[in-house]
């Protein structure tokens, strides 16, 4: 009977303790979980769920709560309540040793946090305790009450993904007890406990141990890490993570601002560039019907030059001295009008096709003048909107 009573709760104890040890989706190495969320918890992420291992170990079922006092994880009060229960065993014959327990304790807590992320605490506990312990020759059977101090640490163990932690502690809780028991040791011919009278409620004269604390912690939010921080850290944090955001926003803000400027300016360049070639095609056209109107004139000019020489030879053909001896030949007052005309003519034509071709060469100049002051003006507004 007894080594089924072993198995059954040893069993019990250890799905439950591996049960918080191997989570399905636990990630170690996630030490950001709600990093963001600096200071305010929810109602349900201040409760956790404990139990100690030390107490399975001895076969002792145990469940305890923890509840944070208050929705800052800077806050470092808390309470809790706590029960174990070993029921009356039985056994084929009267054991040596004999442990049975039922307790319910309620404390109240203070942590301290550590750069390390270990966490300290100090508190104040208060149980009742119905009990039957044997381990030496003479053993203990009553009830009564206890308070004292609790003390010990604990530390982060793992980090689950939906931002649960599992907190490892290390603790001890001593303290006075008030109590009404009485005495007995086992009669191995009898085979049977022998009682002494019961002693009236009394106060023992010496500090108890009321528990030897190796428990395991479920935390519904944020761990050891992330709590009971002191609260000018967790300003600080806030500050600077605030200060990161704000960073980060103006980065991205001036990043868009510097691709839509350099969007602008090469739509601005490229507008440029095309009013450029607008103008140096209205130039060349210009150029070209300049040119043309010059060689239009030019050829007016020459076909005046024909015609005032054709009038020439046929005056000269009409007036003309046959006289063979005669040296020279008179020309008539119509012939020196007429060459007078040709040659102002020629004049005049030379005259408006250097004209045509100046005006030509100070367009294209004045456009390209221009051009350049624009594109230069343009590279500067580009070049003040990038600094």
């Amino acid at each position: 009977m007894t080594r089924k009573i072993f198995r059954k709760c040893l069993f019990t104890g250890l799905v439950f303790v591996m049960g918080l040890l191997q989570p399905a989706s636990v990630s170690a190495q996630n030490t950001g979980l709600y990093s963001n969320r600096l200071d305010t918890l929810s109602f349900g992420e201040r409760f956790a769920i404990k139990t100690n291992a030390f107490d399975w170990l001895i076969l002792t079922p145990n469940i305890g709560f923890e509840f944070d006092l208050a929705n800052r994880n800077w806050s470092k009060w808390t309470i809790g309540v706590y029960g174990r229960y070993n029921p009356n065993t039985r056994h084929p014959r009267v054991t040596y040793n004999v442990y049975d327990i039922k307790e319910v304790r309620a404390e109240l807590r203070k942590y301290w946090r550590t750069p390390k992320y270990f966490a300290y605490y100090v508190g104040i506990y208060g149980s009742y305790d119905d009990y039957q312990i044997k381990f030496a020759r003479n053993g203990y059977k009553g009830k009564g009450w206890m308070g004292g101090v609790s003390l010990g640490f604990a530390k982060r163990l793992y980090a689950y993904r939906n931002g649960s932690n599992v907190d490892f502690e290390l603790g001890l809780n001593v303290g006075a007890m008030y109590t009404q028991d009485q005495k007995f040791h086992r009669d191995t011919e009898a085979d049977r406990y022998v009682y002494e009278p019961k002693k009236d409620w009394h106060l023992l004269n010496y500090p108890v141990v009321n528990d030897l604390s190796m428990t395991f912690i479920y935390r519904f939010g944020p761990g050891i890490k992330d709590r009971y921080r002191k609260r000018s850290v967790v300003d600080d944090a806030y500050r600077r993570r605030i200060n990161e955001r704000e960073l980060a926003r103006e980065r991205e803000a001036r990043e868009r601002q510097i691709r839509h400027d350099s969007i602008q300016v090469a739509k601005q360049e490229a507008k440029a560039l095309k009013e450029q070639q607008k103008k140096e095609e209205a130039e060349a056209k210009a150029q070209l019907k300049a040119e043309k109107k010059a060689a239009k004139e030019q050829l007016k000019a020459e076909k005046a030059a024909q015609k005032a020489e054709a009038k020439r030879l046929k005056a000269n053909k009409d007036y003309v001295e046959r006289d063979e001896g005669r040296e020279s030949v008179k020309l008539t007052k119509e012939e020196k009008k007429a060459q007078k005309a040709a040659e102002k003519a020629a004049k005049k034509a030379e005259k408006e096709s250097t004209k045509a071709q100046l005006k030509a060469n100070k367009e294209a100049a004045k456009a390209a003048k221009a051009a350049e002051k624009e594109a230069a003006k343009e590279a500067k507004a580009a070049a003040k909107r990038n600094r």
